[in-house]
């Protein structure tokens, strides 16, 4: 029988002290899992096998981990962010304009923007004071070339010169994951996207942390937040690339959730609060974590995934 705690699946932990068989993770207070697919972790780490481990179901409901190779059916995406700190005496209204103006640049510049999403955020944890941030802008590309020729163009850089006066701090973020090849994962069309929360949670991976164990690691917070317990809208995560020296942190990780109970949920799993805590045994900890309010937009541009032309425009 092998065992995974309860930090990577959040179920209840029994009272017998088992370490966790996820090679990532040396958390003690694991719940049994018989029938969860191990076998490739087990492997790449040189364990033994169980004898009776064909017995296991493979089609387990609980996890089961593969590469993103072995999935034909998902399609690489790019995630954008700027976060602002917007300065206490700038007037509400002032911030919501310069912020309006962000977002409308996936209309205005021609560099293959799938989505976009902006809205005030909620902090819930930052290690450091500036990375208190008040608002976020949160857009999708298809390939890492179209997020160069968006910041490159003259208009980004007119909106961005607008807001250096009314932040304390600017951060941008670009995150290459994974999404299913279907048409509402990839452009999040519908009306069941026009509402909702996004929690983004930047991580810092330790420094004798394998990228290997991080994408394990990555994969089973992504496997958490699509089960029943939270059953979240989509999990992107991936390695950060700071397109500026401003950037912080390792990896990011953005779900898309459609109401507070389900935010709530992820919030108070045992996953979240270990990496909040600094939990040494993990091989990350939380150096932010937000909380992008998503509002219904007056209009949303699809394009093709590799920004070759618009599909449709539709009215939230």
């Amino acid at each position: 029988m092998h065992f995974v705690c309860s930090t990577h699946l959040g179920t209840r932990s029994l009272s017998k002290q088992t370490l966790c068989c996820v090679p990532c993770c040396r958390l003690p207070l694991c719940t049994p899992l018989p029938r969860a697919n191990f076998k490739p972790f087990l492997a790449a780490k040189g364990k033994k096998i169980p004898r009776n481990y064909s017995k296991h179901s493979r089609s387990s409901p609980h996890i089961e981990l593969r590469a993103t190779a072995e999935q034909p059916s998902q399609q690489e995406v790019y995630e954008y962010i700027m976060l602002f700190k917007v300065k206490d005496d700038v007037e509400a209204e002032l911030a919501e304009t310069v912020l309006d103006k962000f977002w409308s640049l996936q209309y205005m510049i021609p560099a293959g923007v799938l989505n976009g999403f902006a809205g005030p955020v909620k902090l819930i944890h930052a290690d450091n004071p500036r990375l208190s941030m008040t608002h976020a802008v949160h857009l999708r590309f298809g390939t890492m070339q179209h997020i160069y020729q968006f910041r490159q163009h003259a208009k980004l850089q007119q909106v961005r010169n607008e807001a250096d006066d009314m932040c304390d701090t600017m951060l941008e973020m670009v995150v290459a994951g994974t999404v299913p090849r279907d048409i509402e994962a990839i452009f999040r069309k519908g009306s069941d996207w026009d509402v909702g929360l996004d929690h983004i949670l930047i991580l810092q991976a330790r420094g004798d942390a394998t990228n290997q164990e991080m994408q394990m690691f990555l994969q089973v917070l992504a496997e958490l937040s699509s089960s029943p317990v939270i059953n979240a809208m989509q999990t992107t995560h991936g390695t950060l690339h700071a397109p500026s020296e401003s950037a912080i942190g390792t990896h990011v990780v953005f779900t898309r959730l459609s109401l507070q109970e389900q935010l709530d949920a992820l919030l108070l799993s045992p996953p979240h609060r270990a990496l909040i805590q600094g939990d040494s045994r993990l091989p990350a900890r939380a150096i932010a974590s937000y909380a992008m309010t998503i509002a219904p937009a007056q209009k949303q541009q699809t394009r093709s995934p590799d920004g070759g032309g618009v599909l449709g425009v539709s009215k939230a």
